[in-house]
Order: C-alpha cells, then structure tokens, then sequence
C-alpha cells in the first residue's frame, strides 16, 4: 500500500516529460527560424545592395566614363616622348645635390634661406643654384617635350598614397622661383621671366587624373605667380616676355579639366571600397569600432552607402561640367546634401564627397589669380602701345586678348580700376565671399583676389630688401 503514491509520481513525471520537450523543441526551433530568417533577410539585404552598386555602374559606363581608376590611365606615351623619363633623371641629380647641400655647414639650410632677400644671401644663392645646375638643366630638357606620363599603377593605387614625383616638381618649381629673383637682381629681366614661364610650364606637366595631382599642379602655378608678382615688382619686363607669360598662363588653366579629374577620383574611390567589403581594411579611422568582421557583417551596409556615393559623385561630376561659377555654388550645394546625412548611415559618401568641393573653390581661387594675372600683363602690353594704362578692360579686345576672361565667382568682368591718377591700377576678382572688398587680399583667402600696379617709383618704395616677395605668400 506504500508504494502506491511513488508510483503515481513516476507516472506523472511520464507524462510531463513529453510536454517539456515539446516546449524546448518549439524554443529551439523557432530560434533556429528566427536565426534562418534573418539570415536570409541579410542575403536579401546584400543582394539588393549589391544591385543597387552595379546599377549605379552601369549608368556611369553608359555615359562612356570609366567605372575602376585603371580605366581612367592616360595613354602610354613612347619613352623618346616621355617627358617624365627625363623628370625621373632630374630628380635622381636632385636627390644628389640636395644631399651635397645638406652635408655642407654652410649650405645645409639652402631651402630656408632661399626665402631670404636676396642681397644679404646672394653668394650662398649663387652657389646654391651652381650646386642645382644638372637637374635644372635636365628639368628644362624634360619641358621641352610635349607629352608625360608618370609610371604610376592604376590598376592597384589606393588614391592614399602621395606619388614620389609630386614633391619632387614643386621642389623644382621653388627652385625656379629663386632662380628668377637672382636674375632680377642681375637685372635680366628677361631671363628672370624665362624662369618664371618654366614654373608655369612645369605645371602643366602634372595632367594625370589624380585629384592629389592637380592640387599639387594648382600650388606649382601659385609658386608661379608669385615669381611673376616679384619680378613685376622689380624690373621691366619686354612684350616679348609678357606674351609668353601669358601663354603659358593660358594652358595652366583647370576649369575645363574638372569633370575628368573628379570622374576618374570617383573610380579610384570606389575601387579602393572593395578592400572595405574584403575586410582588409575598416572604418576604425572614421569613428567605427575596430571590431573583427565588422565591415562583413555590415556589407550591405556599406554597399548601400557606396550606391549613394556614386550616385551623389555623378551629380558633383556634373555640376564641374558647369561654369566654374555654377560649379562652385553646385558642388557646394550637394556637399551641404551629403554633410546632412548622420554619419553612421553614410560613412562613406561623408568622407570621400566634401574634401572635393574645397577642391573646387581652391580650384576657382588660383583661376582667379591666373585671370587677374593675365589682364594685367595684357594692360602693360596696352600701355606699351598707347603710354597709358586702358580705361576699361574692354579696350583691350580684341588687340590683345580675343575675350576677357570671366571672375570665376561670378560668371561677371574682373572688375578693373585706375589708381595713382592713372599711373597704376588694380584689377580683381571679389573671391569666395561675393563681395567687393576694394581689391584687399585677405591672407586667410575670404577677400578679394587683386593683381596690383603701382607706379615704379612707388613699388621701389613699397617693396622689401631685394628678392624678398614683398607680400605673405599665397601659395597653398
């Protein structure tokens, strides 16, 4: 008789014991469907985002623009056409004489000096550029080929390295800047302008489609300028001169170039996304958490963020085949777009589109310089021939320049005034803040941008010891 309740709790746990199972299988497997289902919802996910990617680059190809920076190279140029062989060459001596220069107590700080007047340092000048004679020689070779290209590997670059031919140019270009001014102190002035051309036609030897490349190029044409700036200051120079400057001023330009600069750093981005989505690199650079196999979990993250990119750079290539006026306020505008969006839903389209809208406006300052530059070499020419600067800039065509070029701010004429009752003159662009300033440079780059001329015996007046630049310089 005792035995009868243990045997009735035995049949009881019987028959529980099913039920508690059928409740564990449910738990396990509606978490094994949970987990299926939202792995299918992250294929879904990355399927969807991985379309939407090769939508974005289908319409790039049919618009006839390369989708992978390989795509973007420049032709092959023949080695006997090359100039960029010879610039190899020059480099090599410069990197030997640097070295000679820098093991020398005397000369060990030549680059530092050379920004010195030249008067109290003419000497050590002289030796200096004796000291750079080769590769000064070999650069001059090199410019007088037409073509170049820089072996540089488009099929693997990154866009983050910085090309070694970069700094060896604007290196050379400040070279040819001192060259000018011992030329002006010699009083040559028309070898002083020889100098100060082969800084602007170094320039143009930068024509790969690499944003870091044109902004280097854009610097060398502003080392240019400031050579032209402190010669003008200085000596007089011949029309023959002043023409070719002008010439060389007109190939320097870049706003016809913009859109295949920023087409081809569209491609190179997106190219170096891909090591993103391998998961060779992260995002821990941009705030993310460097996490194992965060990126790979986040793919179709990432790849919807790369969609948009390519979709907001298509509009910013557009908007750089605009004026460059309309292409300043565009890409600014979409830049104001993409800065709106949190960062954690675009990462990628934050970091890669508003560095190139600062680009733009860099771009549109130096054309500016360039402009004003040009018109007051073509007043000179005027006054030349009449012995008088011109009243207004439009008596200038079509005798010497075949149009006026535009403020690259305003679509609207450089505005030009007499000073000095018409012995000088300022002729300016009203800059990035749309306002007429009076022809004041603001060294932080918000006023306007002049070229200024003075009388001559006021510029002897106004300008420092022999050599010096007599202004901050605006070379960025």
């Amino acid at each position: 008789m005792s035995e009868a309740p243990d045997c009735k709790d035995a049949a009881r746990e019987d028959a529980d014991r099913p039920r508690f199972w059928t409740r564990g299988m449910i738990v396990a497997c509606s978490a094994l469907g949970l987990v299926v289902l939202l792995f299918l919802l992250w294929l879904l996910a990355n399927y969807t985002a991985r379309k939407a990617v090769e939508r974005e680059l289908a319409d790039i190809r049919a618009r006839g623009e390369p989708v992978t920076f390989e795509e973007a190279a420049p032709p092959p140029v023949p080695d006997d056409e090359n100039a960029a062989v010879v610039f190899e060459l020059a480099f090599a001596e410069l990197d030997a004489c640097v070295s000679r220069l820098e093991a020398d107590p005397d000369l060990q700080d030549w680059e530092t000096f050379l920004y010195e007047p030249v008067v109290p340092q003419i000497e050590r000048y002289e030796r200096v550029l004796g000291e750079l004679a080769e590769p000064v020689r070999l650069t001059r070779e090199a410019l007088g080929r037409s073509r170049c290209r820089f072996d540089l590997d488009y099929s693997a670059w990154s866009g983050m390295e910085f090309p070694h031919h970069l700094a060896k140019l604007r290196r050379l270009a400040r070279i040819f800047r001192h060259e000018a001014m011992l030329r002006v102190h010699d009083g040559r002035a028309t070898e002083a302008a020889g100098s100060t051309a082969t800084i602007l036609r170094l320039s143009q030897m930068l024509e790969e489609p690499v944003f870091i490349s044109w902004l280097v190029r854009m610097a060398v044409v502003g080392i240019g300028l400031d050579a032209l700036e402190s010669v003008e200051e200085r000596v007089h120079l011949p029309d023959e001169s002043r023409r070719r400057l002008m010439e060389e001023l007109a190939r320097s330009t870049v706003s016809s170039r913009l859109a295949k600069i920023f087409v081809a750093e569209r491609a190179c981005f997106s190219d170096s996304l891909e090591g993103l989505f391998s998961g060779e690199t992260d995002l821990s650079g941009i705030g993310y958490p460097k996490i194992p196999g965060l990126t790979r979990i986040f793919r179709f993250h990432f790849r919807r963020d790369h969609a948009r990119y390519l979709q907001m750079m298509t509009e910013f290539v557009d908007a750089t085949r605009l004026p460059l006026w309309e292409a300043v306020t565009q890409t600014e505008a979409i830049t104001d777009r993409v800065e709106a969006l949190p960062a954690w839903q675009a990462p990628l389209t934050r970091l890669g589109v508003p560095v190139l809208s600062a680009g733009v406006v860099r771009f549109a300052r130096m054309e500016a310089r360039r402009g004003a530059a040009t018109l007051a070499l073509a007043a000179d020419l005027y006054h030349s021939a009449h012995e008088r600067y011109p009243d207004s800039l439009d008596e200038l065509v079509p005798a010497i320049l075949p149009g006026l070029p535009p403020d690259p701010f305003t679509g609207r004429p450089f505005i030009y005034r007499l000073t000095h009752e018409g012995e000088g003159f300022v002729v300016y662009s009203i800059g990035e803040n749309l306002a007429d300033d009076g022809g004041v440079f603001d060294r932080w780059e918000r006023g306007d941008i002049p070229w200024e001329r003075k009388p001559p015996e006021e510029e002897a007046d106004a300008r420092p010891a022999e050599g010096g630049t007599g202004r901050d310089s605006r070379e960025r």
